[in-house]
């Protein structure tokens, strides 16, 4: 189904929310890093607090990278296409879809036989008012997840 790397510190699996100060290299502030030994680091609960961390087993990793690549079709998503899709469906509409400063959602999976970034401005914004975009449903669908794993921290 999905190959795993060896477990490691290798990151599998990283979520941020870009804006702001905010940057994809910034590793304290990735909203979430799963490493392939299923560790996982979130945000501080203070801007410049400790990450605050938790674990995966094997296979709960596993079952996560499989909802993620599988079953939500992660490596198929594209994020200039679902930004196209928007901006057709809000003029359709006769609305405009302007991207000011709402973030940037970049998530992206590092495995042996899958490696994708996906990247989508104002994610929360267009889930509600676009909802039956159905690559938008999956990526929606794969933050839902991560916000599960965030949940679980320590």
């Amino acid at each position: 189904m999905i190959e795993l790397p060896a477990p490691s510190d290798e990151v599998v699996l990283r979520w941020d929310s870009l804006g702001g100060l905010r940057t994809a290299g910034d590793p304290g502030g990735a909203a979430l890093l799963v490493h392939a030994d299923g560790r996982f680091s979130a945000r501080g609960a203070k801007l410049d607090g400790p990450r605050r961390t938790g674990r995966l087993t094997a296979e709960q990793l596993r079952s996560l990278l499989v909802r993620i690549v599988v079953n939500e079709k992660f490596a198929s998503l594209d994020g200039a296409d679902i930004a196209a899709r928007i901006r057709q469906s809000a003029a359709a509409r006769g609305e405009l879809w302007n991207v000011m400063d709402g973030g940037v959602t970049r998530i992206e999976v590092n495995l042996p036989k899958v490696r994708h970034t996906v990247e989508l401005a104002n994610l929360l914004d267009a889930r509600d008012r676009f909802p039956d975009i159905e690559p938008l449903k999956h990526l929606v669908a794969v933050r839902r997840l991560l916000v599960e794993v965030l949940q679980t921290v320590q």
